[in-house]
């Protein structure tokens, strides 16, 4: 990092969440302080299902964001996107003319876009007639990219276009990717954030995955949140409100084939965060408040509080959010819902003006991660 780019505070001047405590940053925020979780049980084919409970937003309809017009080809992680792609604009105030869509850009962070697509058009292809004639219109929806390219086309936004597929990291990729092209000019505002969608075949893929790691399955949610993020010299040039600002994005990879992977990542973890609260300028103590993910797998759980412990030398910050325990495990979408526990935070009580927040994200296979955010 140069120092020019080290100078340049990064804004975030609005934000959209749909989650299962709440639809919209009101809502989301309220549910937050309250301890409200999203926890319901599943009704109608949940029989099918591993699991008979889990965190999803079954009010939730596209055609209440987007009208019903063009909505029928949208998967649910598209509609999830585009929707709230449109509140994070719309919380900062911006409208997209013709003028200003060249330079407003998206990031999205997915795994793979939406599996339940992906699996009804392979089975589409298996089952079909020869010469395994299937509608053209399944194929669009299995593509990674298919959900950040409709939220560029439904809202007009002509700037960079990018998906990065990092699964339980996704979160922590996409803030460092996007805060780094607004640092270097490739667009003067980035929507970014990340989505996961609930379906029979992302349950049982969670479920197989436990189950080869050893571990209970997980309380599986499903939701979206972006942010409305550009460079706080242009924020404040324009008047704009800012709610926070993202000082530091820190990642790595800790692996082992001798039987210390679980040893490394935890020392990854917290030498990652050191990293970041160093990049930001603040000493440990100053972190006021912790975004966790605690998403109910064993092990990834204990790598964090541990790596966490480590980092921090001791010190307890005054407020803590485990946002698995209210919103369940949502995957790629859990960094984006840990960063809008953050703002529920530092941008919903008085006394968090000027106060740090961190948000940390492990993975398996040794992946860490973590943010560090002000309030303003």
């Amino acid at each position: 990092m140069t120092v020019d780019e080290a100078a340049t505070t990064i804004a975030i001047s609005g934000w959209g969440v749909i989650s299962p405590i709440g639809i919209g940053a009101a809502a989301f925020t309220a549910a937050v302080r309250a301890g409200r979780t999203g926890r319901r049980d599943l009704e109608g084919p949940a029989a099918s299902l591993p699991c008979t409970e889990a965190c999803t937003i079954p009010e939730f309809e596209a055609a209440r964001f987007l009208g019903t017009k063009g909505t029928r080809v949208l998967d649910r992680t598209m509609a999830l996107a585009v929707s709230a792609t449109g509140l994070a604009l719309r919380d900062g105030g911006i409208e997209v003319t013709p003028e200003r869509a060249p330079y407003i850009g998206l990031v999205l962070g997915t795994s793979n876009g939406s599996a339940k697509s992906t699996f009804e058009y392979t089975r589409e292809t298996l089952i079909g007639k020869k010469p395994y004639l299937v509608s053209p219109e399944l194929f669009p929806n299995t593509v990674m990219n298919g959900a950040a390219g409709q939220c560029a086309i439904w809202h007009k936004l002509r700037a960079l276009n990018t998906t990065i597929s990092g699964g339980r990291l996704a979160g922590v990729l996409t803030l460092r990717y996007a805060t780094r092209m607004l640092r270097f000019g490739y667009a003067e505002m980035v929507v970014a954030g990340g989505v996961e969608e609930f379906s029979a075949e992302m349950a049982w893929a969670s479920h197989l995955a436990a189950q080869a790691n050893g571990e209970a399955m997980p309380l599986l949610g499903e939701g979206c949140a972006m942010f409305l993020l550009e460079r706080g010299d242009r924020a404040q040039a324009a008047g704009r409100r800012v709610l926070a600002e993202v000082l530091s994005c820190e990642m790595g990879v800790y692996g082992s084939i001798d039987g210390h992977a679980a040893a490394l990542q935890t020392a990854g973890l917290a030498g990652c965060v050191r990293r970041a609260l160093d990049r930001a300028a603040v000493s440990a103590k100053e972190v006021w408040v912790v975004s966790r993910r605690q998403s109910g797998l064993r092990e990834l759980d204990s790598l964090e509080d541990q790596g966490l412990r480590l980092a921090l030398d001791g010190h307890t910050p005054e407020r803590q959010v485990r946002v698995g325990c209210l919103l369940g495990e949502c995957f790629s979408a859990s960094g984006a819902m840990q960063l809008s526990a953050l703002l529920a935070v530092l941008a919903g009580e008085p006394e968090a003006r000027g106060r740090v927040g961190l948000m940390t994200s492990v993975a398996h296979g040794g992946g860490v991660g973590c943010v560090v955010v002000r309030g303003v």
